[in-house]
């Protein structure tokens, strides 16, 4: 199942003000939630990386090498532009670290539609109505416009995909992409998990 052609990030910079605590290091899985990420993504990507701000506390992992942004504090955009710059050879799969119902078979509907007629894939949120730009995989096709909109502090990543030849995916459960935010969402969550809903 190895795939040499992705390459994977999973952007554990955030602030987690809301939180109160790093979500990266959260538990919901018997790991913790960066590397619970990482190893889903594993399977499907020849190298994955965390992607840390440069004030992030976490210099190293175990188990998975480190981009450290180039920049902090302009959000999940600087972890890509940061991953294009380490490596712009080959495509980038992104994912957030707050997605604790995410499993391999989202990434593996994801994989499956990457082509060369597409810059971005990423799946679309019926609930929200919106795409999920942080939830993707990004060809070397974008990596011009994404240096383009950096450079031009153009941060938004949904201004982003709306620039680019984007292609949406439904999601058949919009659960799998639920982000959890705050200590009463984690202990939900990890409810959830518990009782296997």
């Amino acid at each position: 199942m190895k795939q040499a052609l992705i390459n994977g990030l999973v952007l554990v910079g955030g602030k987690s003000s809301r939180m109160g605590t790093d979500k990266s290091d959260l538990v919901y899985h018997q790991q913790r939630q960066s590397e619970h990420v990482s190893s889903i993504m594993h399977p499907f990507c020849k190298t994955v990386y965390l992607s840390v701000g440069q004030s992030h506390m976490r210099q190293s992992s175990v188990l998975y090498p480190i981009i450290k942004d180039v920049r902090d504090n302009n959000g999940p955009m600087t972890g890509l532009y940061s991953a294009i710059l380490f490596d712009a050879k080959l495509a980038w799969l992104i994912l957030p670290c707050d997605l604790p119902f995410l499993d391999q078979a989202v990434l593996r509907k994801l994989i499956n539609e990457i082509n060369s007629d597409h810059d971005v894939i990423c799946y679309f949120n019926k609930a929200r109505n919106q795409a999920e730009p942080l939830v993707s995989i990004w060809n070397p096709s974008s990596f011009e416009k994404v240096k383009e909109r950096y450079k031009a502090k153009q941060y938004s990543m949904y201004g982003l995909i709306q620039e680019l030849k984007s292609k949406y995916i439904e999601m058949e459960d919009d659960s799998k992409l639920m982000n959890v935010n705050t200590l009463e969402e984690y202990k939900e969550a990890k409810e959830k998990i518990r009782k296997g809903l």
